[in-house]
């Protein structure tokens, strides 16, 4: 049995920040602390036409791991500079060991969620 729930889609503009906070949260809703876990993520085009199929890493920028929240942008001053009219999925990854008998790393996954790049309709 699955449950279904709407895709998240953020919508930003060409040559605007694109600056995601986040925070990790348990299924009760709780902040997991993150001080001991790897993050990282990766945008990539849907569609591999107009745009290169190549994904970009983003930033991890800590904010406050104790409390499991951090930000993602993009490489450099963070200004969007993806093709217009293309959508990006990304996820996060977080990878920790797990302090078990056998040394191992634990990796999960978060929900895949939708970037979308619009084109500016006025120019400053």
């Amino acid at each position: 049995m699955s449950c279904a729930t709407d895709p998240i889609v953020i919508e930003c503009k060409h040559g605007d920040m694109l600056v995601l906070g986040c925070r990790a949260l348990d299924v009760a809703g709780a902040p997991v602390p993150l001080t001991t876990v790897a993050i990282t993520s990766k945008m990539r085009s849907l569609d591999g036409v107009k745009t290169p199929v190549t994904p970009v890493t983003l930033v991890v920028e800590p904010v406050d791991l104790a409390a499991g929240t951090f930000e993602l942008y993009q490489p450099g001053d963070g200004r969007v500079t993806l093709p217009a009219g293309a959508t990006y999925q990304v996820d996060i990854e977080y990878s920790a060991p797990t302090g078990g008998m056998v040394p191992r790393t634990m990796a999960r996954s978060s929900r895949t969620f939708f970037v979308q790049v619009l084109s500016k309709v006025s120019r400053a």
